[in-house]
């Protein structure tokens, strides 16, 4: 299974040097004040891992890789763990350059706040990817496109009635010390939340990847 994540991690880094000319300029923007790394890093993270589904399909490498002895379990979980390394990485990287924009050029200097807003982008994006996932090993990306298409659709909807409605789902549902332990631990349940849907989501790739026929 080390061999497989190589595998993708060396395909992900392949496209990372294709893009450094849009990362520099994403950075430009956000130094001018025009974008937010917070947000555009965690979302180019999600586009390197259908890019890799991509490339995978084209050079129909499914099938070749289910002749392999690792079998599709481990390749199901090794295209995973490179989704959570790649989102990791992608956070990290977000939060060490957003911070100093931040400090020098915006004249905010909140970087507890960046540091916030960038690990929960990241986990949302996870969660969408953990979403679609099964989608994809089902279908296949060319395919599955739509479903990611709906799914986010409908997420970005989900999430914007959400923020909208905070206070009243506060006041309405939420008793006060469950507000509280949110408040307080809201970080580590939510990261915690994200990994056992992923853990899930795996699980269901993986019997849905063993139907499939190539």
């Amino acid at each position: 299974m080390t061999g497989l994540i190589k595998k993708d991690m060396l395909m992900i880094l392949k496209q990372c040097k294709a893009l450094a000319v849009v990362l520099v300029l994403y950075v430009l923007w956000a130094v001018a004040g025009m974008g937010n790394l917070v947000i555009m890093l965690p979302v180019m993270s999600m586009s390197l891992l259908i890019s890799v589904f991509a490339q995978d399909e084209a050079s129909k490498w499914d099938a070749y890789a289910a002749a392999l002895p690792v079998g599709r379990t481990k390749i199901v979980r090794a295209k995973y763990l490179v989704m959570l390394l790649t989102s990791g990485i992608i956070c990290l990287f977000a939060i060490v350059v957003s911070g100093p924009i931040a400090y020098f050029f915006s004249g905010t200097g909140n970087y507890t706040e960046n540091i916030i807003s960038t690990v929960a982008i990241s986990l949302g994006l996870i969660l969408l990817q953990a979403f679609f996932l099964p989608f994809v090993f089902w279908f296949g990306i060319n395919k599955a496109r739509i479903t990611v298409v709906v799914i986010m659709l409908v997420a970005c909807a989900a999430i914007g009635i959400l923020v909208t409605n905070m206070d009243w789902v506060h006041m309405a549902l939420l008793p006060e010390g469950v507000v509280q332990i949110l408040v307080r631990y809201g970080a580590i349940l939510g990261a915690a939340g994200v990994l056992l849907l992923c853990w899930v989501s795996c699980m269901v790739s993986e019997l849905l990847y063993k139907r499939r026929e190539f």
